[in-house]
């Protein structure tokens, strides 16, 4: 059989002319790869588009058709591809098969950390023998692999069970899914320490994975069916101006619907948590929108006895409400702002529903940090001083991955309000040479819609373009959605919905008998933010205890409550990274 395989290595050579004679057959077999009809050559200091042709005996031409990337230059380590005859790919598959016996078919969820561990080599070595999968691994690729026992796989046990770290998977999720610390996983896991890789095998205890996590918890909760809980609504209902319609007639119909949509999911909380033997006394009161009428309210009224007060919405209004509510023990919902002023004095506390813009920032930024593998990373960053100082706070992050090499970041602002198109366009890599990870680290719309519309047009067979962003305002809903998911758009948010899942189905059901309507995202945030802070309440008088509490999910919002160590305020840090696949949303984490 050896005889056969070299026979045949000698008649493939002699089988070309004379012009393929002349060539230095050692560089090539030892510096090709043939696949899918081509041969792939990894690019050497000394390499020009001369010699490559007259190596491979090929025209010119052919090289730069075959290999755009080339018009910035040859670049060491660059992988190009190059036409071959059918004898020469033939010649080089039968040279590699001869010199490495070894073969290993790229799998589902593969990653080049993976299989490099299973065959204890570096990631450096698996490519070299391999140089295609420098642009990346495809399920159903051959790769060479070393000669040699496979390095065992971790095993599951009775105590352990194992996880594979899978793109998407960060510390949080780990956390969140096992129901275990940190601490835990760094135990069993010393490697963690480095980070977190795709293609890790973790140990996970058993006993642990198998709690079901509280965080994960979206209508049910262990409350004190032997609780009564005082809840006070004061909204802008306007009823002194105007009936309460849904038309648009005049120009506080839109507030007023609002207000109602709100109302009523809050409604629908407060029946949900009666339905679990908790008893509610609730009052409403219309403050018209009006500092007056709410000190008036005050005036008239005894407030002191309320545990929970939904409104009264605008800022400087809840701002009141907390000074006059400072001596009882209430907590305030603010569903939409984030810049209420909270006492520094009292016992009354602002629940501020609505996360801060550095929650959402540092979500996509660590996010980034965790996940990156080796990207080309490209910010775009404004000139505003906090934009410097959003900037910083990144850039210490991405210190934790020691893959990433912050020198080698590409950082792009405005020239004159914006970014111009062909210094944004020149630094993104072909396909061939590198996946682009492009950063919109400001929250100015119209840098981002600018860098959208530029990127999003650019062809994705020769592109490799995933855009994370800080924020997805309400202006960037126009965008062409096709360039958001040509771009595989990551955005963080505070409020997520799955239509698809059973329990908000049931939630919608449930919704409509009671108001003939389907919930609006208003009607979400009412509801969410009212259960699940009478939830805390009948469960044990306080909103924050992290051994009891820990993280709760509800129909669209993440609860993570901290209290603001400089005023009575208690911060919501609870965010979502979003995605768009295809042209549908997806929850990353």
């Amino acid at each position: 059989m050896k005889y056969q395989k070299t026979l045949l290595f000698f008649t493939l050579l002699c089988g070309f002319n004379f012009a393929w004679a002349q060539q230095d057959f050692k560089n090539i077999l030892n510096d090709s790869i043939a696949a899918d009809g081509y041969l792939y050559h990894t690019l050497t200091a000394d390499d020009n588009l001369r010699s490559i042709s007259k190596l491979y005996a090929i025209y010119r031409y052919q090289v730069r058709r075959l290999n755009p990337i080339l018009r910035r230059g040859f670049k060491r380590g660059v992988v190009i591809r190059l036409p071959a005859k059918e004898q020469l790919i033939a010649l080089i598959k039968q040279y590699r098969a001869g010199k490495i016996k070894n073969k290993y078919i790229v799998q589902h969820q593969d990653t080049k950390f993976g299989i490099s561990k299973r065959y204890g080599i570096s990631i450096q070595d698996l490519e070299r023998l391999n140089p295609k999968i420098r642009q990346g691994l495809q399920e159903g690729d051959t790769l060479f692999v070393p000669k040699g026992k496979v390095v065992d796989s971790l095993k599951e046990t009775d105590e352990f069970l194992i996880h594979l770290v899978i793109k998407g998977n960060t510390f949080y999720s780990l956390i969140r899914e096992y129901n275990v610390t940190k601490e835990e996983l760094l135990a069993l896991n010393p490697l963690l320490s480095e980070g977190l890789r795709v293609g890790m095998y973790l140990r996970i205890p058993k006993i642990k994975a198998n709690i079901s996590p509280r965080s994960l918890t979206v209508f049910n909760a262990d409350i004190n069916p032997n609780t009564t809980l005082n809840v006070l609504f004061l909204l802008p209902f306007k009823t002194s101006i105007d009936s309460l319609p849904f038309d648009n007639r005049s120009t506080s119909s839109k507030l007023r619907n609002i207000v109602t949509e709100l109302y009523f999911g809050a409604e629908k909380a407060l029946d949900s948590i009666s339905k679990q033997g908790v008893a509610i006394h609730a009052e409403i009161y219309d403050t018209e929108n009006n500092i007056d009428t709410i000190a008036n309210l005050f005036d008239t009224h005894d407030f002191s006895q309320f545990d929970l007060v939904v409104g009264p919405l605008f800022t400087k209004n809840i701002s009141y409400v907390n000074q006059k509510m400072a001596n009882t023990e209430a907590f305030i919902l603010s569903p939409f702002s984030t810049n209420t002023a909270a006492t520094n004095y009292g016992k009354a506390k602002i629940v501020q529903v609505e996360p801060l813009q550095s929650e959402l920032t540092k979500k996509t930024v660590n996010y980034i940090t965790e996940n990156y593998t080796n990207e080309k990373l490209i910010i775009i960053a404004d000139t505003l001083p906090r934009a410097q100082r959003r900037l910083d706070a990144a850039l210490l992050s991405f210190k934790r991955n020691d893959s990433i090499n912050l020198d080698s970041i590409v950082i792009i602002r405005p020239d004159q309000g914006y970014i111009q198109k062909d210094s944004l366009e020149k630094q993104i890599d072909t396909i061939t040479k590198s996946k682009n990870w492009v950063v919109t680290l400001t929250t100015d719309n119209v840098l981002v819609e600018g860098v959208i519309n530029t990127l999003g047009v650019l062809p994705k067979e020769s592109y490799a373009i995933t855009m994370f962003s800080i924020g997805k305002d309400k202006s960037l809903n126009n965008l062409n959605n096709n360039y958001l998911a040509r771009l595989n758009f990551f955005y963080p948010s505070s409020r997520y919905t799955n239509y698809d899942s059973v329990e908000i189905q049931q939630f919608e059901k449930s919704f409509a008998q009671y108001y003939n309507n389907l919930p609006s995202q208003n009607a979400f945030i009412g509801f969410d933010m009212v259960y699940d802070a009478l939830a805390r309440l009948a469960r044990q008088r306080k909103l924050i205890d992290k051994e009891i509490f820990g993280i709760s999910r509800r129909t669209a919002f993440i609860f993570d409550l901290h209290k603001s160590y400089f005023s009575n305020k208690i911060l919501n840090k609870g965010v979502y990274l979003l995605k768009y696949e295809g042209l549908s949303i997806k929850l990353v984490e």
